[in-house]
């Protein structure tokens, strides 16, 4: 899935813009290869234009069709269509408009349906189980063993060897890995109460970006300034207590560094339980 972003400035040249997009669609166009076009393109799709046909004729050429039916720009003077995406004419999708919160540009929350994507913080990982009776079953196999093999021999690589592989022996047969899913879950700080004033917040800043009243604007400015406050003390009192209950503190930290950071973690995660 390839996404392509773009912008045309409301006064720069369209045949310029139509050469170039077309030149980038033909680079990209094949049988095997999905691309989604998105962006402001600064042409009004509520209202019919010769533009708007040029680029929907280019567009179907390569089976792309508009989704967005709702306006993406609304100020308390006019309301317009600028921002859209194109997607494939054959896919199923839902769409909706998603208030930024920050300009009078909405965003666009688009769905492909039938699509199985597995979210980043819900990755699989290569586990092995730590409990008190694997343990206790490890260091008794190792107790059992005579290591003959690794006293008996005067060459180090050797006695190396057989002592790696006794041992690897022993630790295979008592910790059983397992497949599980990252268990730092996504955004878990976020509470009822906060998903209620965020809403809030959402409502007063579509009221306040078409009124004048310059009372509701400043406790639209205050009323955000109190929810950034309250997220920040979540996120914080959430990851506190994550490491808290931990075994390992430094090393459940820097999963947490890891995660917020957005890298991917790589190899074998270690799982205790009590």
């Amino acid at each position: 899935m390839i996404v392509i972003c773009v912008y045309r400035a409301p006064y720069g040249n369209f045949d310029i813009f139509m050469n170039k997009l077309e030149i980038i669609l033909n680079s990209l166009y094949r049988h095997n290869t999905e691309f989604i076009l998105c962006g402001n393109i600064n042409i009004n799709y509520l209202e019919p234009s010769h533009r708007k046909n040029q680029l929907d004729n280019l567009l179907g050429t390569f089976n792309r069709t508009d989704t967005v039916t709702f306006p993406t720009r609304i100020t308390k003077d006019s309301v317009s269509l600028d921002d859209n995406i194109f997607i494939d004419n054959r896919r199923s999708y839902t769409i909706q408009s998603c208030p930024s919160g920050l300009s009078d540009q909405n965003g666009q929350n688009l769905t492909l349906l039938n699509i199985p994507i597995t979210p980043k913080w819900a990755k699989l990982f290569n586990a092995i189980k730590f409990d008190n009776n694997s343990v206790t079953n490890f260091q008794t196999q190792l107790s059992y063993e005579q290591w003959e093999n690794v006293f008996g021999s005067n060459d180090a690589n050797e006695i190396f060897n057989n002592f790696l592989n006794t041992y690897l022996r022993c630790y295979y047969s008592c910790f059983n890995k397992i497949t599980t899913k990252n268990h730092l879950e996504k955004n878990q700080w976020i509470t009822t109460g906060i998903k209620t004033s965020c809403k809030r917040k959402t409502e007063l800043f579509q009221q306040s970006r078409i009124s004048n009243d310059t009372n509701l604007k400043t406790y639209y400015k205050r009323y955000c300034k109190i929810l950034s406050n309250v997220i920040q003390s979540a996120k914080k009192l959430h990851y506190n207590r994550i490491i808290l209950n931990s075994k390992n503190k430094i090393t459940t930290t820097w999963k947490i560094i890891t995660m917020k950071m957005g890298k991917a973690i790589n190899g074998t995660m270690l799982l205790h339980y009590g």
